[in-house]
C-alpha cells in the first residue's frame, strides 16, 4: 500500500505498532480466515462498485497536537464493468474516477476543492482565487486510503499476515478490524490497522509513522463517513471551468511577494507570548541584526527548524542577535505552551490571522510558512527564505558576516 497518504507528509513510513497491538506473534487459523474473508469482500465490493460518496475525515496527531481535516466526497469510475487487476481500459487517457472533493480545516481560513473530470485533476483554493493541476495520486492522497483502495482494489494484494481482531466502536459506529503488514523497499514490516464497516468497504484505517524530516512520531488516521455506494453519478458533474477571477497558481508568485535584499522592512509592535510589547524598532537599537521568524503550530516544516532557531539564538545571542517568532493564528495559550514544553527561550509574538489586509504578514508578503528574514540595525534585508531551514547555508553564514554576527 504505496499510495500516499496526504499531499505533504503521509507517505507510509511507519515504524511502530498501532493502538497498542502487536504484529509479532501467529495468528490462529480462525482469526486469519476471517480476515482474509473481510479483506476478499471488500475488494470484491470494490470491484463491482462504480460510484461512492461520502465525508471524509483525516486525523493526525503529534506531540499532543491534533490536526482534523473534513470534507465531502463524490466520486465515479469512467467505465463500465469491472477493472481487472492492474489492467487499465483500453483507452489509455481514462483516469481511474471522475470526482469532486471539498475539503476544510480549522488550521486554514478556506476550502480547498478538488475536481477529476476526466481530462485533468484541478485544486482549486478559493481563499486565494487560485487553481493548479495535480494528478491522481494527489487526489487520492487527500481524500486518504479508504477511497484509494476503491479505485485501486488490487492493493489489497499487498496485504500480508492478516488477522482478525473483533469488533471496535469508534465515534458510535461498530467496525470488523483486521491487523496487516506489507513490506516496504527495505524489507520492513509496516503495520495497519484497517476498520470495515457496514457497506463492506475498508471505511477506516490507522497507523503511526515517523516524519521524514524531524523524526517526530505521528498518529494518523484515515475514515470514510456515511458511505454510500452506486448511487446515480453523470460524468457531467465533474465538470469544470475555471471560476470567474480566478489564475493559475504561479509557485515563484509567492516568492515574488516577499520584501527584496535591500529593502527597509516595516516597522511592528505586536503582542509578545507570554505578555508584554515587541517593538522591531526597538529591538534593531539594541542589536547587530534581527531575524524575524514566520510560523504557526500545526506546521511541520515551522516545529521542525525550531529547534535549530533555538541553537541560533544560543549561540549568537550575546554577540548581537535578536530572534522574534512571529505566530500565525494560534490561541495564546497554545502558542506558549509549545514554547514551553520545547525549551524555546527566544521571544515570540502572536501575529494575529493570516487574512487581515494590514497585518504583519501582508507587509513582510509572507504568503506561506515557515518564512525567515535577517534584518541589521538600520531594518534592511540582508537575507530571506522560504521553507524549513536549518541556518547552515553558504547565504545564511555570508549575511551574518554581513551584519558582523560570523
Amino acid at each position: 500500500m504505496k499510495t500516499s497518504l496526504t499531499k505533504t507528509t503521509f507517505v507510509l513510513l511507519i515504524c511502530a505498532v498501532l493502538s497498542g497491538r502487536h504484529a509479532s506473534g501467529a495468528a490462529s487459523a480462525d482469526e486469519t480466515g476471517r480476515a482474509e474473508k473481510l479483506l476478499k469482500q471488500s475488494y470484491a465490493l470494490s470491484m463491482r462498485g462504480r460510484t461512492l460518496q461520502a465525508d471524509i475525515v483525516l486525523i493526525s496527531m503529534q506531540e499532543g497536537r491534533t490536526i482534523t481535516t473534513t470534507g465531502k466526497l463524490r466520486a465515479m469510475k469512467p467505465y463500465e464493468g469491472e477493472w481487472h487487476g492492474n489492467v487499465r481500459p483500453n483507452e489509455p487517457e481514462n483516469p481511474r474516477f471522475l470526482g469532486s472533493l471539498e475539503m476544510s480545516s480549522p488550521q486554514q481560513p478556506w476550502k480547498d476543492r478538488w475536481i477529476a473530470d476526466g481530462h485533468q485533476v484541478i485544486e482549486s483554493l478559493e481563499g486565494r482565487k487560485e487553481y493548479t493541476e495535480k494528478n491522481e495520486n494527489d487526489f487520492q492522497s487527500q481524500a486518504g486510503f479508504p477511497f484509494a483502495c476503491f479505485f485501486s482494489p488490487p492493493t489489497y494484494d499487498l496485504l500480508k499476515s492478516p488477522r482478525y481482531l473483533g469488533k471496535e466502536q469508534v465515534d458510535g459506529v461498530f467496525y470488523d478490524v483486521v491487523q496487516a503488514s506489507q513490506s516496504d523497499s527495505t524489507g520492513h514490516d509496516d503495520v495497519y490497522t484497517l476498520y470495515f464497516g457496514e457497506s463492506g468497504l475498508l471505511e477506516g484505517y490507522r497507523t503511526r509513522f515517523q516524519e521524514q524530516r524531524d523524526h517526530k512520531e505521528v498518529s494518523f488516521s484515515a475514515w470514510m463517513k456515511h458511505v454510500v455506494v452506486d448511487s446515480p453519478m453523470k460524468a457531467g458533474e465533474f465538470a469544470w471551468a475555471v471560476p470567474a477571477g480566478f489564475s493559475r497558481f504561479d509557485p515563484n508568485a509567492i516568492e515574488r511577494a516577499l520584501l527584496p535584499v535591500g529593502a527597509s522592512a516595516p516597522d511592528f509592535l505586536l503582542t509578545r507570548s507570554g505578555g508584554g510589547e515587541f517593538k522591531l524598532a526597538d529591538a534593531r537599537r539594541k542589536k547587530k541584526a534581527v531575524l524575524v521568524n514566520f510560523w504557526f503550530a500545526a506546521c511541520g516544516p515551522c516545529r521542525a527548524e525550531f529547534p535549530h532557531l533555538q541553537n541560533l539564538y544560543e549561540r549568537l545571542q550575546s554577540k548581537g542577535l535578536e530572534v522574534i517568532a512571529i505566530n500565525q493564528g494560534d490561541a495564546p495559550p497554545q502558542v506558549q505552551r509549545y514554547l514551553q514544553e520545547g525549551k524555546f527561550t527566544f521571544p515570540a509574538a502572536l501575529g494575529g490571522p493570516k487574512d487581515a489586509a494590514d497585518s504583519v504578514y501582508a507587509h513582510f508578503g509572507v504568503q506561506a510558512f515557515p518564512t525567515n528574514y535577517l534584518l541589521d540595525a538600520d531594518g534592511k534585508v540582508v537575507w530571506r527564505a522560504m521553507g524549513y531551514n536549518d541556518f547552515a547555508s553558504p547565504e545564511f553564514k555570508a549575511a551574518l558576516k554581513r551584519v558582523g554576527l560570523e
